[in-house]
C-alpha cells in the first residue's frame, strides 16, 4: 500500500499541505458539486507561485484538460493534470473574498476562499500578499460568443476527483468554496479531501 498523505478539508474552510516532486496529488469532491479554489508555491521560493494567466497562455485555452501542465509566475510547470473524472474546472477566476459578499450580495461576515487560503497559508508562513488567483477545481465555467462568461453549478458526483503529478516540490492550500449564494455549489457547502501519494486509481481506473 502506497504510503499516503489525507487531509479532510471541512465545508467553509481551507487547509494547506506539501507535495514532493514526482508525487501524486488528488482532490476529491466528497459529496459532489463542491468547488474547491487551489494554489501552489514553490517550496524552494514561494515567490513563484502559480500563475492561471501562464497557464492560459501555454495551454492556448481558457480551460485545462487531462495532460495540461499548471504553470508558475516563472513559466515552468508546476503540477500536470494526470487524471480528470470532471472535466469542467475553471481558470479565470479569482478566489471569492469579503469585498465580494458585502458588494454583490450585501452580505456582512460571509466566510470566503481569500480569507481560507490566507489562513491557512499564514500557518506555515506565507504572507497573504503572494496570494495568487487559484485553480478552481470542479468550478463549472461557461463561456458565451460574445466573450461573456459565468458560473453553473458543479457538474462533479460524489467521490469525483483530478489527478495532478508534482513536477517541482510544492507548497499548496485549498478551500472547500462558501459561496451559497448563487448555484455554483449547489447551495450546499461540503467537504473535500486532499490525498498526497498514489491511490492506485490515477492510471485511468474507473
Amino acid at each position: 500500500m502506497p504510503e499516503q498523505t489525507r487531509i479532510r478539508v471541512p465545508a467553509n474552510e481551507g487547509r494547506s499541505f506539501r507535495v514532493r516532486a514526482g508525487e501524486i496529488l488528488t482532490i476529491v469532491d466528497i459529496e459532489g458539486r463542491q468547488i474547491g479554489d487551489l494554489v501552489f508555491f514553490s517550496a524552494a521560493d514561494p515567490h513563484e507561485r502559480l500563475s492561471t494567466s501562464c497557464t492560459r497562455a501555454r495551454c492556448g485555452r481558457l480551460q485545462v484538460r487531462e495532460g495540461d501542465p499548471l504553470f508558475s509566475t516563472r513559466g515552468r510547470p508546476m503540477a500536470t493534470i494526470v487524471e480528470d473524472r470532471v472535466g469542467a474546472h475553471d481558470i479565470v477566476s479569482h478566489p471569492c473574498d469579503k469585498g465580494r459578499y458585502e458588494l454583490d450580495f450585501h452580505v456582512i461576515g460571509h466566510p470566503s476562499c481569500t480569507e481560507n487560503l490566507v489562513g491557512a497559508l499564514r500557518e506555515i508562513g506565507l504572507e497573504d500578499w503572494w496570494l495568487p488567483d487559484p485553480f478552481n477545481v470542479f468550478m463549472n465555467t461557461v463561456f458565451l460568443e460574445d466573450g461573456r462568461y459565468f458560473t453553473e453549478a458543479a457538474i462533479s458526483r460524489a467521490g469525483d476527483r483530478i489527478v495532478m503529478r508534482a513536477e517541482m516540490d510544492l507548497i499548496g492550500a485549498l478551500s472547500a468554496c462558501p459561496q451559497d449564494l448563487y448555484p455554483a455549489n449547489g447551495y450546499r457547502i461540503t467537504d473535500l479531501e486532499v490525498i498526497v501519494g498514489d491511490t492506485n486509481e490515477h492510471m485511468g481506473q474507473r
